[in-house]
This record gives structure tokens, C-alpha cells and sequence, in this order.
């Protein structure tokens, strides 16, 4: 759809080095801890405590996948504590 409520994954990537930091995998109705989709779809929020430290001081990206496939990446981003 045109939000988040057809998302599945969110990949929070490092930019330098080209890894995935960290992969959530979820049901946006019932996402995992420390996600959360709005009730409207509009925003995704990820809790400081279920981000690797090591994410904190790069260059990086964040990926959105949906259930269909599709995959959009953020621009990138300077991540810091």
C-alpha cells in the first residue's frame, strides 16, 4: 500500500562497509519488540534498546521491505548516540 502497514522487514544497514547491522522481521499489526507501526501507517519507530550499539556511530541507511517484495532504501543518514 501507500504506508508502512505493508511492511515486513527493516533492515538498518551500514553504508562504509555495506553490512546489515540489524534485520527486524515482522507483522506490522503485531510487529516485534521494540517496533512499532502507527496506527496509520505513517511512521515506523524503533527503540534506542534494540539497536546495536555498533549502528550508532556510522554512515547509514535504513531498508523497507514489503510483503509483496518491494524495497525502498532511505538516503544516507549520519547515525550517532
Amino acid at each position: 500500500g501507500k504506508n508502512f502497514r505493508g511492511a515486513n522487514t527493516v533492515i538498518l544497514d551500514n553504508t562504509v562497509s555495506g553490512t546489515s547491522i540489524k534485520t527486524f522481521t515482522f507483522d506490522p499489526v503485531n510487529p516485534v519488540e521494540g517496533v512499532t507501526v502507527s496506527a496509520d501507517g505513517t511512521s515506523i519507530t524503533i527503540d534506542n534498546a534494540v539497536i546495536p550499539a555498533t549502528w550508532a556511530s556510522d554512515t547509514a541507511h535504513v531498508s523497507v521491505k514489503s510483503v509483496d517484495g518491494r524495497e525502498t532504501n532511505s538516503t544516507t543518514i549520519q547515525v550517532q548516540e
